[in-house]
């Protein structure tokens, strides 16, 4: 990877750890956790061949790219015995997307997306909100396509960011001096272990208090758990997507999310009105 160089094992390995796995162990679902799974048709159709050679009865899940699938691909591998595709689509916004060096634009990602809802059994796609540079019309045109795809049956997965260092987002944007902690609410992939996290709001308990005030008084070595402008850029953020019903808004609605934790919880009758309305 870091390189810059491909490494893949042959398809036939792979299709015999499946079998082996299948039939010792008893798995019959599978997850490509593969960045670089679609980054070649040929590979991937050979592997979708060789698979369905195999006679294997089982199941299997792969990370996409909007610009890398096309409707022969994803026939072959749903085919094949693919039940998920999951995409990350980033944002809804086209300068996001410049910002961000995503290499794609929003029509091509609509047109993958909405190709991809017709033939996948089920599409996962993920987005990140609350970038420093993400004005709020950036960011209700990607509140506008979450919406729009979860019409047509994807699930929407998203993310608040996470300030790490070295990244050229934090390199360029953030000052140590500008980020504010706030104990209810860290992004979804930052946790010590010790708070008790309920989706969009966190709890700390008295017991491990110590824990999170070592890293309140170090945002230079845990950024990743402060934010820029909570009450302009953040706070305003997550009650839109509450309202649209994206995370859950209090612990009522815990009980009544998909399996994917924040994620796509299932709407009540009102949010479903408010989903499908013009705005």
């Amino acid at each position: 990877m870091w390189d810059h160089r491909d490494c893949f094992r042959s398809v036939e390995a792979v299709v015999a750890e499946m079998r082996s796995l299948h039939e010792v162990a008893g798995a019959e679902e599978f997850l490509f956790q593969d960045d670089l799974f679609v980054s070649s048709k040929g590979r991937v159709m050979a592997f979708c061949a060789a698979l369905r050679r195999s006679g294997l009865r089982v199941s299997w899940r792969a990370l996409g790219r909007v610009d890398l699938v096309d409707e022969e691909l994803m026939r072959a591998m749903v085919a094949a015995g693919c039940i998920d595709l999951r995409f990350g689509i980033e944002s809804g916004s086209d300068g996001v997307l410049r910002e961000i060096r995503k290499g794609l634009r929003g029509k091509r990602t609509i047109d993958a997306v909405a190709l991809a809802c017709s033939i996948v059994p089920k599409v996962d796609l993920f987005y990140v909100w609350g970038f420093p540079f993400e004005t709020m019309e950036d960011f209700y045109a990607s509140v506008f396509q979450m919406v729009s795809f979860r019409m047509m049956g994807g699930r929407i997965l998203p993310s608040l960011l996470c300030l790490l260092p070295q990244t050229e987002i934090f390199r360029e944007h953030v000052k140590v001096a500008d980020l504010e902690f706030a104990p209810d609410l860290f992004p979804e992939y930052m946790v010590t272990g010790h708070e008790v996290s309920r989706l969009a709001h966190v709890e700390i308990r008295p017991e491990h208090a110590g824990v999170f005030d070592f890293v309140r008084q170090h945002p230079d070595i845990f950024p990743g758990f402060f934010h820029l402008d909570l009450e302009a850029n953040i706070r305003p953020k997550l009650r839109v997507l509450q309202e649209f019903g994206f995370y859950p808004a209090s612990a009522a609605e815990l009980g009544d999310m998909e399996s994917c934790g924040a994620h796509s919880p299932k709407l009540n009758r009102s949010q479903r009105e408010l989903a499908t309305r013009a705005v």
